[in-house]
């Protein structure tokens, strides 16, 4: 299994170098359906969230996405590709 978390790391340190700088917070619910706890992932950007869910993978190829359009950006663009940035449906 991969190390998710070091590959969100990772990313968020690849968007840093680009000068887009996000935030990860995680938190814990109890999910009484599966009988579970489950870790949430936020991302957010100037304390707006632009990404919540407990599928890392899912967490994984949106910063992916993220870094893929603003790659070749000029810095002032940055801002604006990723509002108009839509990201795929959760699986």
């Amino acid at each position: 299994m991969a190390n998710f978390n070091s590959l969100i790391r990772k990313l968020q340190l690849a968007l840093k170098q680009k000068g887009f700088i996000v935030s990860i917070s995680y938190s814990q619910f109890y999910d009484s359906g599966k009988d579970c706890f489950k870790t949430l992932c936020t991302i957010k950007h100037n304390n707006k969230a632009l990404l919540r869910s407990t599928n890392k993978v899912f967490i994984v190829k949106s910063l992916v996405q993220i870094l893929e359009n603003i790659k070749q950006l000029p810095q002032e663009q940055i801002e604006a590709s990723v509002k108009k940035m839509k990201f795929e449906k959760e699986e």
